[in-house]
């Protein structure tokens, strides 16, 4: 489990870019159910997609394996931070929302504020949307959801990359159809 603190000592861009100590000291400030601590877990989100990228990263991955390091996402996340992979993107997920979307949910009368409640919230939320709005495409790749309303914006939660990944897919697929 130290290896990676031990490497970060010595490389400056592993500490940067991990971020393991500041992601360990944040998660100790981190309990309860509270809008505060709802709060400092984005801010703890922000840290994680930021550790997650870098991690993913090429320059990463030949630094981890200059070091002889093998170590896959769940190993990183739960041997130094002591968090599920799934929690963890949840937490991205809630993190990457618009910042009135969490002003919505911390200015409504919650019984608890938590990364899990909020997003049923959002999902709640959607719902009520969906029936007002009309949509001219809607896409969905297992978890990933891609749509485009009637005023031609588009809503997902999906990077550019992936994006970019569906409409190569769909090209291909296309391509097999003529």
């Amino acid at each position: 489990m130290k290896t990676l603190l031990r490497l970060s000592e010595t490389n400056v861009n592993l500490k940067d870019g991990l971020k393991i100590e500041l992601i360990q000291t944040t998660i100790a400030k981190n309990q309860g159910n509270s809008k505060g601590v709802f709060k400092h877990t984005l801010l703890m989100a922000d840290l994680f997609d930021k550790s997650l990228t870098y991690f993913k990263s090429k320059e990463c991955k030949d630094l981890l394996k200059a070091n002889q390091v093998v170590m896959n996402v769940e190993e990183f996340l739960w041997d130094y931070f002591n968090r599920k992979k799934s929690f963890v993107y949840r937490c991205i997920k809630a993190n990457r929302t618009t910042e009135t979307e969490k002003k919505l949910y911390l200015d409504s009368d919650q019984d608890s504020y938590g990364i899990e409640n909020f997003l049923k919230f959002l999902n709640n939320g959607e719902k009520d949307d969906k029936a007002k709005t009309e949509f001219k495409l809607k896409l969905t790749f297992g978890d990933a959801k891609l749509s485009i309303d009637d005023k031609d914006e588009l809503k997902t939660d999906l990077t550019p990359e992936q994006i970019n990944a569906v409409i190569t897919i769909l090209k291909r697929k296309l391509d097999g159809m003529a």
